[in-house]
């Protein structure tokens, strides 16, 4: 019996592992990326551990009239994942299981810093939210202890993804759209978070 048991131990295994991540049909999917993923869990984790409050969050994820993001440019490949790091933290749950109610880590960001986020004018939130992701995304990179060799590797792809960033704000420009953004805010924090090659 006790044979039996240990050749069930593998298969057993897999299947609690492919249920952590979301059961067999996602295991088998291929997922956003690990660009995606590190941008994303960066973000998330650097607005639980500031504790940005809700009013913040919504400033920063304003719409304009035709109902997109305001500072976030639709096919960018860094303000996808970083959106929606805002938006999945912004939908939080309350933490349970303590006497005390929280359903974020930190104080919340440092006056100033609110202050612009929550500034009316709109370069003065760019300038804000590109503080807050080179912040989050520098931090991100540090925990991982990356070689030289990797971070130049990360400037690489960032840049590249930064480009991708660029054509589509400037197609969507042509357009009539985001007539406000100079360049991306997102794009150039998560670069300059690494330095420039």
């Amino acid at each position: 019996m006790k044979t039996l048991g240990l050749c069930l131990v593998p298969p057993l295994l897999g299947l609690v592992l492919a249920g952590a991540r979301g059961g067999g049909a996602c295991a088998e999917r291929a997922g956003p990326g690990e660009d995606f993923e590190l941008l994303f869990f960066a973000t998330l984790e650097g607005l639980y551990q500031d504790g940005v409050s809700n009013e913040i969050v919504d400033a920063l994820l304003a719409r304009d009239a035709s109902g997109q993001a305001q500072m976030f440019v639709p096919g960018c490949p860094i303000c996808i994942p970083v959106r929606n790091a805002f938006e999945v933290y912004r939908a939080r749950p309350e933490i349970t299981g303590f006497k005390a109610r929280f359903d974020t880590f930190g104080d919340g960001l440092a006056p100033e810093l609110a202050e612009r986020c929550l500034d009316p004018y709109l370069d003065a939130r760019l300038a804000a939210l590109h503080e807050l992701v080179e912040r989050w995304v520098d931090a991100r990179f540090d925990a991982l202890r990356l070689s030289e060799a990797e971070r130049d590797d990360w400037r690489g792809r960032l840049e590249g993804m930064r480009k991708k960033g660029t054509l589509s704000l400037r197609s969507y420009q042509r357009d009539g759209a985001y007539a406000g953004l100079k360049n991306c805010a997102v794009c150039d924090g998560a670069n300059e978070a690494l330095g420039a090659r």
